[in-house]
């Protein structure tokens, strides 16, 4: 395989690969998206530099709890059904030839589709936990604002 993607996927200097989500997961319905999966995921069991799949939205990297609560949610819905040996190419030799290279990697469709859920699940571990700290901080807020309200002390103003 030649593609420009395995090229520069499989070039020293690249460190991961960023796959970029509409609300859709409209990616991980075309094959050659599928493709650069399996080259991630060959490259994220060697090890070394590789940092593996970066999930990718609008408002941030889904990984690092850079997106909204109904993006992760709205994305992760999607990949629940969602089965990668479903995606489409304009061209049936590339559907084709994708497909033969993911069913002879061990696990097959099967272990593709759970590298893919296996991130989403981190991205809603990650999401879960920036969104309860975040909770957690206005929560404090609030209360710290009723305390010095009931004791009648100068209420500090807001930071923005």
């Amino acid at each position: 395989m030649e593609s420009s993607f395995y090229k520069a996927l499989r070039c020293r200097q690249c460190r991961g690969t960023a796959m970029v989500f509409d609300d859709d997961a409209q990616p991980l319905e075309r094959s050659w998206c599928l493709f650069e999966l399996l080259q991630t995921l060959q490259l994220s069991e060697v090890g070394g530099a590789f940092e593996g799949l970066s999930l990718c939205t609008s408002s941030g990297v889904l990984n690092a709890g850079g997106c909204s609560v109904d993006a992760a949610l709205s994305i992760s819905k999607k990949l629940k059904s969602l089965k990668l040996q479903n995606a489409k190419a304009s061209c049936l030799e590339d559907k084709q030839m994708i497909d033969s290279l993911v069913q002879q990697q061990p696990g097959g469709f099967d272990a593709v589709n759970g590298f893919v859920r296996e991130k989403v699940c981190e991205v809603l571990r990650i999401t879960r936990k920036h969104f309860g700290s975040e909770l957690a901080r206005l929560e404090s807020g609030l209360l710290l604002q009723n305390s010095l309200a009931d004791t009648g002390q100068p209420q500090p103003q807001p930071q923005p």
